[in-house]
């Protein structure tokens, strides 16, 4: 009897013993784990930051798709584009062009298309006239003289749109030389105005005006005087900028300068276009023309045939006949 007492003992100390080695070690490792507490938090914060950023690349693409779409829809795409023209050109494949039933037109490209001429403000300029020299351009020279130009489309008549509406364009001028000596020239901006009174371009060479050519005190030599030289006043431009490079870097190299016009310019032109305006041309000014050594120098019409003259290219929308898509 008492034999078997202690055999049950010593196996109920056994089975305690087994308890207490479990009891003992899940507390030891509860006792690890809140040592790891640290590091456990720090990987889930690092899964969690992870997990925003995939959020947030999946919200951009999901815009940036939506926006291709927004591309790929011609309507909508055009939409974008009257408050971005700079867009415009890029954007207008062949394929759009026919899609929306928009046409092209380069004015100035042909003979006697274009007239210019640059003007200056220093006295020994100021009755001078270079209708005739291969040279426009605008900004500060040397002795606080300013430089303008004066530049004007004979194709920029009534009907020559046939109707068309004006969706975007642009004016170009071939860069040759500027006589910056800093980084002046960098911050440039050419703007260009509509001219309010008719001028001749002349075909002078750098001497005095014959009658009705023009120079920075008169539009037209012995006929019409500025009413503010350098055609300034309110009755000779227009106020409002029609067309402008921005802020610019010009440097030394030849290339094509881009005046986009402003919808302000767009709606001038398409008066022009139909018969609503006179257009007598545009001032080409920069904002930077009482700073020495700012003088942006372009190839005029008088350079070498139409290749390097200034033109306007113009993206319109014919009307299409009633009955067709």
């Amino acid at each position: 009897m008492a034999r078997g007492r202690f055999i049950l003992a010593l196996l109920l100390l056994g089975c305690l013993g087994l308890v207490l080695d479990n009891h003992f070690s899940r507390l030891s490792r509860l006792e690890w784990g809140t040592r790891d507490l640290p590091a456990l938090e720090r990987r889930t914060a690092a899964l969690e930051a992870h997990l925003s950023r995939l959020d947030s690349a999946e919200a951009r693409l999901s815009r940036l798709d939506a926006e291709a779409g927004l591309i790929r829809d011609h309507e909508a795409a055009l939409k974008v584009l009257a408050y971005d023209r700079g867009l415009f050109r890029m954007l207008m494949t062949r394929e759009v062009l026919q899609k929306e039933g928009i046409e092209v037109l380069l004015t100035g490209r042909g003979a006697d298309e274009v007239s210019d001429v640059r003007i200056g403000s220093d006295p020994s300029h100021q009755r001078v006239n270079w209708g005739a020299t291969p040279a426009i351009g605008t900004g500060g020279g040397d002795n606080n003289n300013r430089y303008r130009s004066l530049i004007k489309f004979s194709d920029v008549r009534s009907g020559r749109l046939q109707g068309g509406t004006i969706l975007a364009a642009a004016m170009y001028l071939y860069q040759y030389d500027n006589a910056a000596e800093d980084d002046l020239a960098a911050k440039s901006t050419l703007n260009l105005y509509s001219v309010l009174r008719p001028w001749n371009e002349g075909g002078g060479i750098g001497y005095a005006p014959r009658p009705q050519e023009s120079s920075w005190m008169a539009a037209s030599d012995g006929e019409r005087e500025w009413k503010e030289p350098g055609c300034s006043g309110a009755e000779d431009c227009g106020q409002e900028v029609l067309a402008s490079t921005g802020p610019h870097v010009y440097g030394n190299a030849d290339g094509w300068v881009v005046l986009p016009f402003t919808d302000a310019g767009t709606a001038f032109l398409q008066a022009c276009f139909d018969g609503a305006a006179s257009c007598d041309g545009f001032l080409l000014k920069s904002e930077e023309e009482s700073l020495p050594n700012t003088f942006t120098a372009f190839r005029s019409s008088e350079f070498s045939g139409p290749s390097h003259s200034p033109f306007l290219e113009i993206f319109y929308r014919v009307p299409r006949p009633s009955g067709l898509p």
